[in-house]
């Protein structure tokens, strides 16, 4: 199995040409945002075609991170009955309903 090692997005931003020197040579580069994979850099599949933009020798697999997004807690009615009744609050507080 290919080795992996997990750096910061600062050392990431810093480190970027090592990084990719040893993705080239087979290692895979998880990038952290926060204690959390937010990026891996891979070594790109035998054929796979190379998105314009994006560097030949690095694919970031974006899926990983949607298929590990935390699933919403409220459903849309609940933040907007939130937010309005947030927005109440301040009309009160503004008129000195609560002072």
């Amino acid at each position: 199995m290919a080795e992996t090692i997990t750096v910061g997005v600062t050392e990431a931003h810093n480190r970027l040409s090592e990084l990719i020197n040893l993705v080239q040579t087979g290692v895979t580069v998880e990038i952290a945002k926060r204690g959390r994979v937010a990026a891996r850099l891979v070594a790109p599949q035998t054929g796979r075609p190379v998105r314009k933009g994006y560097g030949p020798d690095i694919v970031v697999l974006l899926e990983e991170m949607e298929r590990d997004r935390p699933a919403a807690r409220r459903s849309a009615e609940e933040i907007d009955a939130g937010i309005q009744e947030e927005k109440a609050s301040w009309e009160r507080d503004r008129d000195g309903l609560w002072a």
